[in-house]
């Protein structure tokens, strides 16, 4: 699959359901690759000295290499495998980025919305805890989000933000 991109727009119809997808894409980072590859938004671009703080929800599945996430005020740091997941929480500092020497695949989508924020209130979602394991279940989810994203993201934001749905219900499901 070739890398990609997209940011959509708020969307009334996808907040009614606690659920906004407002962006999603897939990145191959080869080794010895600079980090991040392509210029995103002035909110969302990040250089590893800085870092970010974003205002919505972020799960990243990395589905091939290894690299590293740092975030919260403390700036703890924890390894991320391939078969990994990390949730990036709203008004919650961090950076993260390949090794270089492995580089990695990842696949994201960007949500807002009550369902989120509720599952994090109910001690669902941590930001303390953002690391998770993924699942061929979740990879098919990322599979159809990328399908209907390059098909054409804005008619299919609705379909794509139930897909951030499930990815929530997926990851606050009991173990």
């Amino acid at each position: 699959m070739q890398s990609y991109f997209v940011y959509m727009p708020d969307n009334r119809l996808c907040a009614a359901w606690g659920c906004t997808a407002i962006s999603t894409g897939y990145t191959e980072i080869g080794s010895n690759s600079d980090y991040p590859p392509s210029r995103h938004p002035n909110d969302h671009h990040f250089s590893w000295s800085r870092g970010r703080i974003l205002s919505a929800y972020q799960i990243v599945q990395i589905s091939a290499g290894s690299g590293r996430l740092e975030f919260g005020p403390s700036r703890r740091q924890v390894a991320i495998a391939g078969g990994s997941i990390f949730l990036l929480f709203p008004g919650v500092w961090h950076r993260f980025a390949p090794d270089r020497r492995a580089g990695w695949v990842e696949h994201w989508i960007e949500c807002r919305g009550s369902a989120f924020d509720f599952a994090c209130d109910a001690g669902l979602l941590r930001p303390e805890q953002p690391v998770h394991a993924s699942s061929s279940e979740i990879a098919d989810v990322f599979a159809s989000i990328h399908a209907l994203a390059r098909d054409d993201c804005l008619r299919n934001q609705p379909l794509l933000s139930t897909l951030g749905l499930q990815l929530l219900a997926l990851l606050c499901r009991p173990a």
